[in-house]
């Protein structure tokens, strides 16, 4: 019987972490990251404990002395389904996941575990709606594992991006920071190549990962430049050396501080230095998403067995309040933008033209209504002896005369215009020209719209070249959060 026991936010990120009793004294981590727009990306373990004592771990903080067990897949998958989703709900509408075995353990020990996730993608895809899944996976020990691997991967077509968690090229340095891993560094850099070349030579995987990556490297070096520990000249000649001869990609991922160890700042320098030496080499810098949460890796898992350390509990117990979410909330609320939409629209319901109703909502940065408007006569104009006409004299159409809901919108706010720099503006329509001059004038800085069908017209065009170049960007409501509201005044509960 799987319980879910905790689950942990960073609110920096809106990264979440998600903690499960899967049986007594077996406990799963699994995080949710929010470092992509288009894709859930999902940091899974292969193992429940890890004893391999690497000192860059949160995990061997804990010194949990255990050993190794692999995870299996039933419990695997009923977890990663209860991490993606809230309350039976997914936790998001994208429509690409990748799942990145890069949690506790390293993932060449449990091969199997993969290629029974990949049997069982189907599940996920027809549960949660996803059209693409990729795979990720990070190791620190490229053994004769990988030839396993790479033959598993090339005969089902998997789209697994491989990486090398180096962070230093010499033996004797990765003997400390990594104590029990042991590997020779150029037959691990040869494994590493023929994974490459296979996966280069396997047009499934690449039509595959051309939907979901926009730019893909079958194998990725992984360095974490610690202060002083390996940010050397020395590390940063023989890493060039390594690039040039093997042509992998470099991610510098930004070290987790750690007891004494200490993120180092040479990051850009170094990557600068590479790019001098190697002009055609691909180096990225990339922040740890997550990290507020994923400081406490392993401490979780220790933590709901048995922490004996006063002090140490007492820290989780804070960390523990800063980030605890409980999730008992309604989900079927509107979302921010059906509910200013909602009261653009309800507004647009007070005016008086029988042709069109227009209505406007504007919103601070900071979700703040600050004002509302339609379209309709300037006060003191009686309704009942305005012209309505659409066609016909110009001076006998309401044209001539009619005040826009966006204008409305600006002109009825009372308090201080500054409040209007970086706010928002929802609207039915798409701006005419005219409303756009207005709206770049009083600072805001986004529109969003329910439909835009005089698109062709000049008065639209013009629009869109004054957002353009004035720095106002413009969004349509997306369809699925066009919902249909009823609004009984007669009933409330």
């Amino acid at each position: 019987m799987i319980k879910k026991i905790g689950v942990y936010k960073d609110y920096s990120d809106e990264s979440i972490k998600s903690v499960f009793e899967v049986e007594p004294k077996k406990v799963m981590e699994m995080t949710l990251l929010s470092n992509s727009e288009v894709t859930d990306v999902v940091c899974v373990p292969t193992h429940y404990n890890c004893n391999l004592g690497c000192r860059i771990c949160h995990f061997d903080d804990m010194k949990v002395n255990e050993s190794m067990e692999s995870v299996k897949a039933i419990d695997f998958m009923k977890c990663l389904i209860e991490t993606l989703t809230i309350q039976g709900r997914k936790r998001t509408n994208k429509k690409s996941l990748l799942i990145s075995f890069s949690g506790i353990g390293d993932p060449l020990l449990n091969i199997e575990l993969i290629e029974q996730v990949y049997n069982l993608e189907s599940i996920l895809k027809e549960q949660l709606d996803y059209d693409m899944i990729t795979y990720s996976l990070i190791t620190m020990m490229p053994n004769d594992n990988i030839v396993k691997l790479t033959e598993l991967v090339n005969e089902l077509n998997i789209p697994l991006k491989l990486g090398f968690a180096l962070h230093t090229p010499f033996k004797e340095d990765r003997a400390q920071l990594l104590p029990k891993v042991s590997i020779d560094l150029g037959e691990a850099l040869d494994y590493l190549q023929i994974y490459s070349k296979t996966i280069y030579n396997n047009k499934a995987i690449l039509d595959k990962v051309a939907r979901s990556f926009e730019s893909f490297e079958p194998v990725e070096i992984y360095y974490s430049l610690i202060k002083n520990v390996n940010d050397g000249k020395k590390e940063l000649h023989e890493l060039c050396r390594i690039l040039e001869q093997n042509n992998f990609a470099v991610k510098f991922w930004k070290f987790n501080s750690i007891d004494n160890l200490e993120a180092s700042s040479k990051a850009l320098l170094w990557k600068d230095k590479i790019l001098q030496l190697i002009p055609a080499a691909k180096v990225q810098l990339c922040d740890l998403p997550g990290k507020e949460i994923n400081k406490f890796n392993g401490r979780l898992i220790s933590y709901y067995k048995t922490i004996e350390n006063k002090d140490e509990k007492e820290e989780f117990e804070k960390w523990r309040q800063q980030h605890e979410v409980l999730e008992q909330q309604r989900l079927d609320n509107l979302s921010w933008d059906e509910y200013f939409m909602a009261v653009a629209k309800l507004s647009a319901m007070r005016s008086k033209d029988p042709n069109t109703q227009v209505g406007a909502c504007i919103v601070s940065d900071d979700n703040r209504i600050l004002s509302i408007g339609y379209n309709g006569t300037p006060n003191g104009y009686l309704d009942e002896c305005f012209f309505w006409q659409r066609v016909g004299n110009p001076l006998e159409t309401k044209y001539m005369y009619v005040v826009h809901a966006e204008r409305n919108a600006i002109l009825n706010y009372r308090g201080n215009r500054r409040d209007f720099e970086n706010a928002k503006i929802y609207v039915d329509l798409f701006p005419c020209n005219e409303c756009a001059k207005e709206i770049i004038q009083a600072g805001i800085k986004q529109v969003i719209y329910l439909s835009d069908k005089y698109a062709d017209t000049p008065e639209n065009i013009a629009s869109k070249k004054l957002f353009d170049m004035c720095g106002v960007s413009y969004r349509q409501l997306e369809q699925e959060h066009q919902k249909k509201l009823v609004i009984d005044l007669n009933n409330f509960k």
